[in-house]
């Protein structure tokens, strides 16, 4: 099975048409699937739409979460997912060639592909200081964990094996930091002192963010040729 994670938030305008698209399309594949629609906080009336979609579309299934996070439902909706194989997808996107180029390349031995808007011959609109934040952020990935990718943020489809045994300790980990939230009016010394953890700096914020993603890296998409061991990636 083949599962099609997207996250949505205040969607209400396109989400019932673009998730009926999107079925229609897969079904005319043939494939085992199934969608998962992981709303998180919207407020125009998304969560009552997709309450009602799996009448009318079956393979739909669907996510709340209270607060607008689109990091966390995307997690939520990796963890939840069935399938051997999760695609990660936007609502207003639902890019089904990407799946097909996607799916024979994990056939062929990669753990995950990730769709670059940076890569030779892609076609990057986004305005010119936005194209050097993801070669910066690139550049940066590649000296602190080896990354051989050109985009991090682009569609991705991979074996969920290879990433559920990292992010449920990220969940768990976010979810210790709520339940010891500071008190009202406590500087962040005293939260952390009381709570008995370190002091959460930003620059430890930045560090735990880099560190998750060499886990993750070190995991799915490390330096090791394809004829060695261990887990491939194309990107």
């Amino acid at each position: 099975m083949i599962s099609i994670v997207i996250p949505v938030y205040n969607e209400a305008r396109i989400v019932r048409d673009a998730a009926a698209e999107l079925c229609r399309r897969l079904d005319d594949l043939r494939w085992e699937y199934e969608l998962i629609l992981a709303e998180n906080g919207s407020r125009d009336g998304t969560l009552q739409l997709l309450e009602k979609l799996p009448a009318t579309l079956p393979r739909v299934r669907w996510l709340h979460e209270q607060k607008p996070n689109y990091g966390r439902a995307l997690k939520r909706g990796i963890l939840e997912a069935r399938g051997e194989v999760v695609i990660c997808d936007e609502i207003d996107l639902c890019d089904v060639d990407f799946y097909l180029r996607a799916l024979p390349l994990l056939e062929q031995g990669a753990d995950m592909v990730v769709g670059s808007k940076a890569m030779e011959g892609a076609n990057d609109s986004r305005p010119w200081i936005r194209r050097v934040a993801t070669r910066v952020i690139n550049l940066l990935l590649r000296i602190t964990t080896g990354f051989r990718g050109t985009d991090t943020h682009g569609l991705k489809a991979f074996k969920r094996e290879r990433l559920t045994d990292v992010a449920p300790h990220r969940i768990a980990r976010e979810a210790a930091s709520v339940d010891r939230a500071p008190a009202p009016g406590a500087t962040r010394a005293q939260w952390a002192d009381q709570a008995g953890v370190d002091d959460p700096d930003p620059a430890s914020v930045a560090l735990e963010a880099v560190s998750a993603f060499a886990e993750t890296a070190s995991n799915c998409v490390g330096p090791k040729p394809p004829s060695a061991a261990g887990p491939r990636s194309l990107s």
